[in-house]
């Protein structure tokens, strides 16, 4: 398990504690998400809790990021 799924359920606990759930509630499942292609990545972000954080870039910053992360899958090889 990674430091970041480690602080990603210590959050997630947190959260479900103060809707009175049990830490038994929260666990880390790993698993797949297949693309269809490079260009469905984009789609995902989207549809992720990145959103909120992009929408708040102007333009020309969201262009760079989505160009930045397309170029990332293509040139990692990443087909799904």
């Amino acid at each position: 398990m990674t430091v970041l799924t480690t602080i990603r359920l210590q959050r997630m606990r947190r959260a479900g504690r103060a809707l009175g759930r049990t830490t038994e509630d929260v666990c880390a499942e790993a698993g797949e998400h297949p693309l269809s292609g490079p260009e469905a990545w984009w789609p995902a972000v989207l549809g992720s809790g990145y959103r909120a954080t992009f929408e708040q870039l102007q333009p020309v910053h969201q262009e760079h990021v989505r160009k930045a992360n397309l170029e990332y899958v293509l040139a990692s090889g990443i087909k799904r």
